[in-house]
């Protein structure tokens, strides 16, 4: 399995940062005195749900690698190399 992209990481880093607040949201919004069986099945609706998403997420990386494969292997049939991408330089200004 290839490497992933710095953009694709932070792109799933971003969708789990708001499935995080939302969860995060949803929970302080309830009312307090919930039921002690309320509050267990909230938590674990929430829990269920969230391994669901990661399972998707897990399933689109699958996606995006064997498509990376795909087009790496078609441009090798080409005679085009290819490499990993040049991190950027941040040069300090004085």
């Amino acid at each position: 399995m290839q490497k992933l992209q710095a953009s694709t990481l932070k792109t799933i880093s971003y969708l789990l940062e708001i499935a995080l607040v939302k969860l995060y949201k949803s929970h302080f919004t309830t009312e307090i005195n919930m039921a002690h069986e309320e509050e267990i099945g909230f938590h674990k609706g929430a829990v269920t749900t969230l391994l669901k998403e990661r399972q998707e997420f897990v399933r689109m990386i699958s996606i995006i690698d064997a498509l990376l494969k795909a087009h790496s292997e078609a441009l090798q049939k080409l005679g085009i190399g290819i490499s990993k991408p040049e991190e950027k330089k941040t040069v300090k200004k004085k």
